[in-house]
């Protein structure tokens, strides 16, 4: 599927893969898209304690990022959450982009 704005999602989705990082939470969210009538897409995040999704509409699932039980905040542990995301970013911005480039590669979406 072809989108129109895809290096916005792109790049949303490089965010989000870093907010994710920065908040280490212990329960899985799962990240959606929607695309409307003129090939615009766009992201939700989805708390998905029970890690089984329910959603029964058109949606695209794109990503579950996974409980964060270990530690690996170690130096940034007194940062607040934006600083710990533009951190994480600078310091792992090729990772993050080409996670994101494969994970809308696995899910068909150019």
């Amino acid at each position: 599927m072809k989108i129109a704005n895809y290096e916005n999602i792109v790049a949303e989705l490089v965010d989000m893969l870093a907010e994710f990082d920065a908040l280490h939470d212990d329960y899985q969210t799962d990240i959606y898209m929607y695309v409307d009538e003129n090939n615009n897409a766009t992201l939700y995040e989805f708390v998905n304690p029970g890690g089984n999704s329910w959603l029964d509409d058109d949606h695209i699932f794109l990503y579950a990022d996974k409980p964060h039980y270990e530690d690996m905040m170690e130096g940034l542990e007194d940062m607040d959450t934006d600083e710990r995301k533009a951190e994480l970013k600078s310091l792992f911005s090729d990772d993050y982009l080409s996670t994101a480039y494969q994970i809308l590669d696995d899910a068909g979406i150019e």
